[in-house]
């Protein structure tokens, strides 16, 4: 793997982690804005639709998985948002 591909899956990995806090927050605060897309639309923008739709679906799962488990339901709209963006 060439350097470039090392910086953008590091980048999705730090990506997934902002989603998942950034969800956390909002969930915690009861707050009515979706700060688990901040990851995704970065992603996005930076490296394309593609990378963003898997950043999104993963961070979707395991937000999911771990402590959310309504965002499993929100997977089709991270995947459309990571693709639109």
């Amino acid at each position: 793997m060439n350097n470039r591909g090392k910086n953008k899956t590091i980048f999705m990995g730090l990506a997934i982690a902002i989603n998942l806090v950034g969800g956390f927050i909002a969930l915690s605060l009861k707050l009515p804005i979706y700060l688990d897309t901040i990851g995704t639309i970065l992603v996005s923008i930076l490296f394309g639709p593609i990378s963003g739709a898997i950043v999104g679906g993963l961070s979707a799962t395991v937000n999911g998985i771990t402590f959310d488990p309504i965002s499993l339901y929100f997977i089709p709209v991270q995947l459309v948002l990571g693709i639109s963006t």
